[in-house]
């Protein structure tokens, strides 16, 4: 494996569902095109070649390694962001499957566009009210407009 942070040794590459539930180590994976590269913003990028079959036999996992299922390499949680590569020679298939670190959903996210409590047209609330219009929709009922009766400690319905 072809680490950019020097101080990792070989690991594994497992491959989990959706929530972290780990399914097993990821077989035929061609360890010289194993890459985990630092980016900024503390994000890490993992890219590799899996081989369908591997000595004759079927590569654990081959088939799940799909859009938005998750790895985990040496501490650090992937999610396949991108449906892999399907690269076929005729007589052995591949996949090469790019990845991104969790801290990818964190990034920072440019919001100047986001429009709330500005009382414009184009603002949230002002978009809300314009297709939920109070009228519609009946009054709550509430002790201050008379609707409730307070009998002894328990307030009751008229």
């Amino acid at each position: 494996m072809n680490y950019t942070n020097q101080y990792a040794n070989q690991q594994f590459l497992y491959i989990a569902q959706t929530g972290k539930r780990l399914l097993g180590v990821i077989g035929g994976v061609d360890e010289t095109t194993v890459q985990i590269e630092k980016k900024a913003n503390n994000t890490y990028t993992l890219s590799f070649t899996a081989y369908e079959t591997f000595n004759g036999e079927k590569s654990a996992w081959y088939d799940y390694l799909d859009e938005l299922m998750e790895i985990y390499v040496d501490g650090i949680w992937f999610i396949i962001k991108n449906p892999p590569e399907i690269n076929h020679d005729g007589k052995i298939e591949n996949k090469s499957v790019e990845a991104q670190s969790y801290e990818i959903e964190l990034q920072n996210y440019d919001i100047q566009r986001f429009k709330v409590g500005q009382g414009t047209e184009s603002s949230y609330e002002m978009m809300f009210q314009s297709k939920y219009p109070k009228d519609k929709y009946p009054v709550p009922r509430t002790a201050d407009n008379g609707v409730y009766r307070k009998i002894g400690s328990e307030m009751y319905a008229v």
